[in-house]
């Protein structure tokens, strides 16, 4: 098995490979690109370390493979093992026409069977079935006793005496199981590397097996127990192969499983690849794209994913987005340019209202405000204190209740300050709110909107406050391409509200009331209000936060952009090919509805990166910032890659 203190680590930069490969008679664990390239750096990699990436490039891989063997690129009984006497699996793309020939196919290196060796050894039903066989038993089955004479010692009276028998007996003390109490135990511990779930009788036999041959608490991928535990399972499995007498088809295949997990191959395998892939670029483009999916689907914003290269990505992912709803279509032949089919990697419509950032926000009731006995009114506290208005759908409107005391346990109070201009007020409350969330479902607000003043802080407080505006633009982005017939009362999120709220019954005032008009909107028309929100969606639309991002994924270190020896190529391969991107979508924006076609049109690189504090961050300038680099940490990225949540 793999001793990760014994590994060294490197970043090829120049080479694709990642995995292990064997050099000058030592191990080498290549990570990739965006990991620190310097000795100094890397020798601080611990054992945890070192393991942990190992079990979640395992994974990754494991997932890539799956992918492929759906997109029909590679065989699924060709499954990646040394069942190839060369330990290869080549994959061809077969999608694109590349001019370095080594990104014309994908290289799967095998040769490393201890992990897979285990996992797909793994039969439950098998497995238990065999914990059931025959085992010595002191209890006698006298109906069974012919079965047992050519084991009996005859004694001088011609009586026969037998000792014990075999007969079925569910314990794992016999030899003959204890073959696959031991490789319960592996794969347990395997499992818990790779974060999945065993059976419980699985992991019973484990436990049974771990008490009986190893002792204590011992785990196998743990740095301080770990040559330990290896030295009792090696002893372990020369005593039951000593012990064991009868051993049969299945227990040769536990017992193959498990040698080649303890002793391996890789002190005879020659020099080179030895697990791993070539060409990671593929899955780089992979692990990004399904992340793009999976964080626009969490968010709701899948609608905004616009277009997606397919070549790498799982159906169940490609399902959920081709039966999402665009905010707008893009033409199919929009890339297609001189007979020629050109595949961005992805366009997406980049939007402040998915990129919200944290705010904190005071608010104190007005407890005098009566206007048809609602009581909607707070003061914002900000540089200069501002009035909005926050409404319950489900409020009792026969009751006078201030919304304050509603939101109160749902976020934390706060006292004002005394210094306040309007401490000494009698109508204000001296209690406030401190908003850090958006307000709860039911819980709507409303406040006039200058829209040459719209800015980020705008939006972010729309957000918090589910501005009424805000819930347009959140539940209503499939009609945009129709612009010119808004309408704020027909929107279907502000309808169902509307509808909540007749549902009450003022007794004081003996009919129906509603809430956004008689409230929120007061005094104003439905044409002001709809004149209001056209003017504000123009103004959003233009707004520097809001644009059409074409990305490409880029399997390059940071350095390898700010390098001038790279400033050809870099135009060569990548530059040119961006600018015909971004001239054929801003030819297909123009032929959008008004406002929608003066969106901007912008170009990002994903690189990889590592030990980020969020997923993305922006790198260095590039091009004096024309085209944005960002890195992606590849810790987070790859784990959410192999997760089973698609939202």
């Amino acid at each position: 098995m793999i001793n990760f203190n014994n590994l060294e680590l490197v970043v090829n930069e120049k080479y694709s490979f990642v995995g292990l490969e064997r050099r000058n008679s030592q191990i080498r664990f290549c990570l990739p690109k965006g990991f620190p390239n310097k000795s100094e750096e890397l020798q601080r990699f611990t054992f945890n370390t070192k393991r942990d990436l190992f079990f979640l490039l395992y994974k990754v891989f494991d997932q890539f493979k799956n992918i492929c063997i759906e997109k029909g690129y590679l065989e699924k009984n060709n499954d990646m093992t040394t069942s190839d006497r060369d330990g290869m699996v080549k994959i061809h793309k077969g999608a694109d026409i590349s001019e370095d020939d080594e990104l014309d196919e994908n290289i799967f290196y095998s040769k490393l069977d201890m992990i897979s060796g285990i996992l797909k050894a793994h039969d439950e039903p098998k497995i238990l079935s065999l914990v059931y066989r025959l085992g010595r038993s002191d209890r006698f089955d006298h109906s069974q006793i012919h079965k047992f004479l050519h084991r009996a010692v005859f004694l001088p009276n011609g009586a026969a005496y037998i000792d014990s028998m075999d007969l079925p007996r569910q314990q794992v003390r016999f030899q003959s199981t204890d073959i696959v109490a031991m490789y319960c135990y592996i794969l347990w511990e395997i499992k818990q590397q790779l974060q999945q779930e065993v059976g419980v009788e699985i992991k019973a036999l484990a436990e049974q097996f771990k008490q009986h041959y190893i002792g204590g608490n011992y785990g196998l991928f743990e740095e301080q127990y770990y040559s330990q535990v290896i030295d009792s399972l090696k002893d372990a499995l020369e005593l039951i192969d000593h012990n064991t007498r009868f051993k049969d088809i299945d227990y040769w295949q536990f017992y193959d499983a498990i040698e080649l997990f303890l002793y391996g191959e890789l002190r005879q395998t020659d020099e080179g690849e030895i697990w791993g892939i070539k060409n990671f670029h593929t899955v780089w483009e992979s692990m990004c794209l399904t992340y793009i999916i999976k964080s626009l689907v969490k968010r709701g914003y899948l609608n905004y994913l616009l277009h997606l290269d397919r070549r790498y990505i799982s159906n169940d992912s490609l399902d959920v987005f081709n039966n999402s709803f665009k905010i707008f279509r893009l033409s199919d032949d929009i890339f297609k340019i001189n007979g020629s089919q050109l595949v961005p990697d992805a366009v997406v419509f980049s939007s402040i209202l998915n990129n919200i950032e944290e705010r904190r926000y005071e608010i104190y009731p007005n407890l005098d405000w009566n206007d048809r006995r609602y009581c909607t009114v707070f003061i914002l506290k900000l540089n200069e204190d501002q009035e909005l208005k926050i409404a319950h759908a489900h409020q009792d409107t026969g009751k006078e209740q201030h919304p304050f005391y509603s939101l109160d346990g749902y976020y934390s109070l706060i006292n004002m300050e005394k210094n306040h201009p309007l401490y000494k007020e009698k109508y204000l409350s001296k209690k406030g709110l401190i908003i850090d969330k958006h307000l709860p479902q039911g819980f709507f607000s409303f406040w006039s909107i200058e829209s040459k003043k719209i800015d980020a802080e705008e939006i972010y407080k729309m957000y918090y406050f589910r501005h009424l505006f805000y819930i347009y633009l959140s539940n209503d982005l499939g009609s945009w391409d129709n612009l010119q017939s808004v309408d704020l009362f027909e929107n279907k999120r502000i309808k169902e509200i509307i509808s909540i709220q007749e549902k009450f019954k003022n007794i004081n005032y003996g009919r129906r009331m509603n809430i956004i008009k008689d409230s929120l909107l007061l005094n104003k028309s439905c044409d002001d209000i709809n004149n209001m929100l056209k003017e504000f969606l123009k103004s959003f639309l233009t707004m520097d936060e809001n644009y059409i991002n074409i990305i490409d994924i880029k399997y390059h270190e940071m350095s390898y952009f700010s390098d001038s020896k790279n400033i050809e190529e870099i135009k060569d391969r990548s530059v040119r090919k961006q600018f015909v991107y971004e001239y054929l979508m801003q030819k297909e924006v123009k032929k959008l509805p008004e406002h929608l076609n003066k969106l901007k049109v912008r170009s990002s690189f994903l690189l990889p990166g590592y030990n980020q504090k969020s997923m993305f961050e922006d790198g260095q300038k590039f091009m004096g910032g024309y085209i944005h680099l960002k890195t992606v940490d590849f810790v987070k990225l790859a784990e959410s890659y192999v997760s089973d949540n698609l939202g």
